[in-house]
């Protein structure tokens, strides 16, 4: 009897080659899971951008501004769907050279960015893929967020969704293939690295963005007829800190997003060239950053409210 139980439980014990599949199983679904929650997180900094600019904003043009913000939105997410995370995939050593085959640091992975691909939409054997298409779009609205909190009440809704659709599906995401990747072409010709976006992502927009401002000029009515400058009041400071403070809360997702987790090989984290690294670094970096951009921000100011919180972002 007891011969035969243990026959029966060696039976019912998985073989290697299935424990194997079942440990790579529940890594894939930790890493959907981790990016997906990071996309939530990352939601946070535009409604915090919402709030920060409809409060900067003067009463006349508060709902212009919060439509700005949600149109956003709505232009970026189709365009880099259609054409922005091919960029992305296939453009990274300068042109898709060997085809969707390219790159050859990852080969496949321009062909798995095409719009018509399989892996651009539910697919049970792809569990990474998806989400990390929305981490990199939402990276998408963030640069399309910066440059509209640059050009508050002074850029035509439509002028802006043109801007906007082409920084964040084809400007950023184009430097970004080249420079935020393990094949781009700056990486790996220059060892040009980058590791948490702040030049490939608030570099990037912020440039764009002064360019656009350059053309614009400043808000009509800003200065007088003697070339003083007039101080503008928003409708509502204690709004634009509340946006402020939840465009802070929501870097954390957005600088957890620029890591790869890998749950089964130590130390489980590596950022986007492949080096480790840790989510407790990154987020130690972010903090000590924050604490000492609102001391330096408040001495500077000498205690207004607006730059001590600026001084943090």
């Amino acid at each position: 009897m007891i011969l035969s139980l243990v026959t029966s439980l060696l039976a019912q014990a998985p073989t290697p080659e299935e424990l194997q599949d079942q440990v790579s199983l529940d890594s894939q679904i930790l890493t959907e899971q981790f990016y997906f929650y990071t996309v939530v997180i990352m939601w946070l900094i535009h409604v915090g951008f919402m709030a920060y600019e409809g409060g900067a904003s003067r009463r006349k043009n508060v709902m212009s501004t919060a439509m700005k913000n949600i149109l956003t939105i709505a232009v970026v997410t189709p365009t880099f769907y259609y054409f922005g995370w091919y960029i992305y995939g296939c453009f990274q050593e300068g042109w898709p050279k060997s085809g969707h085959d390219s790159p050859d640091v990852l080969s496949g992975f321009c062909g798995n960015t095409a719009p018509w691909a399989a892996q651009m939409g539910p697919n049970l054997q792809d569990h990474v893929s998806a989400v990390f298409f929305l981490a990199f779009l939402l990276f998408s609205w963030t640069t399309g967020s910066i440059m509209s909190g640059a050009v508050i009440e002074r850029i035509r809704l439509s002028a802006y969704l043109i801007l906007t659709a082409l920084l964040g599906s084809v400007v950023w995401i184009m430097d970004a293939a080249w420079g935020w990747s393990s094949g781009g072409w700056l990486t790996t010709r220059f060892g040009f690295h980058d590791a948490i976006a702040s030049l490939v992502v608030h570099g990037v927009a912020g440039a764009f963005a002064f360019g656009v401002l350059l053309n614009l000029g400043p808000r009509i009515g800003k200065y007088t007829a003697d070339g003083f400058a007039r101080s503008y009041r928003g409708v509502n400071v204690h709004l634009t800190l509340m946006g402020l403070m939840l465009i802070f809360t929501g870097f954390y997702g957005f600088y957890a997003a620029c890591l790869v987790i890998q749950s089964t090989i130590f130390p489980g984290w590596l950022n986007i060239y492949g080096s480790p690294t840790t989510l407790g670094a990154i987020a130690f970096v972010i903090t000590i950053g924050f604490a000492g951009g609102f001391t330096g921000g408040w001495f500077a100011s000498k205690g207004d409210p607006f730059w001590t919180l600026s001084g943090g972002l």
